[in-house]
């Protein structure tokens, strides 16, 4: 996976050293994988090394299109079409657009999905609330970059209300102590996390902080 990724150029491998534990949790599923999912494409890197990493999966990559560089990328995404990878554009702040994108997927699941996305304490919680149920029995959901979460005002310095309530890495603490979670809305979800999580592990320093959720291998 280094080696891959360092071809693409993703901080993935680099900064953050995130292939030191993603390489044991998904060497397992790396032939056998069909799709992943991926919050925030920026530049392309990390949606390619995933491409390369997975020979069997088709990728899926999410963002806003916010930033000039990833603008640049998905228009040449659009112009010359690469195989096994295909884009999104989503707002992950509105559950109207995270809702809209998962009933494209109502008959799809994932083997693996990456939130790399906006890093905002509401938008990690909601997107693993709405897409948690599209993980495959024996998947595994990441959420990176949890170290941003405890930040007390990066939401307010991104023009956000301040967050008063728990931050993610309490949260992913929290199913990893006791096995529960509670809804950020405090809304009636689709399915029950705590049911079907078999396993939430916080990973790191050295590396950045991020978390890897394991959905069951048998869902009743």
């Amino acid at each position: 996976m280094k080696a891959i990724g360092k071809r693409h150029g993703t901080d993935k491998v680099d900064s953050h050293r995130y292939d030191e534990f993603y390489e044991p949790i998904l060497t397992g599923m790396r032939h056998t994988a069909t799709r992943v999912l991926e919050f925030g494409v920026f530049e392309g890197a990390s949606v390619l090394m995933w491409r390369d990493y997975f020979p069997n999966a088709e990728v899926h990559g999410v963002d806003n299109v916010e930033r000039e560089g990833t603008k640049n990328f998905y228009n040449a995404m659009e112009r010359n079409a690469v195989d096994r990878i295909v884009l999104h554009r989503c707002d992950q702040g509105s559950d109207e657009n995270l809702t809209e994108l998962r009933s494209k997927f109502e008959s799809e699941t994932f083997d693996f999905i990456i939130d790399d996305g906006s890093h905002f304490n509401r938008d990690q919680q909601r997107t693993f609330e709405i897409f948690f149920p599209l993980l495959k029995p024996g998947g595994v959901y990441c959420i990176e970059d949890l170290h941003c979460s405890v930040d007390p005002e990066r939401e307010e310095r991104n023009g956000r209300p301040k967050w008063r309530k728990r931050t993610t890495l309490a949260a992913v603490k929290q199913l990893e102590q006791d096995g529960t979670w509670e809804a950020v809305n405090g809304d009636d979800l689709e399915v029950d996390i705590s049911q079907f999580t078999e396993k939430a592990k916080v990973h790191g320093p050295p590396h950045h902080i991020t978390c890897s959720i394991h959905r069951l291998k048998i869902c009743a």
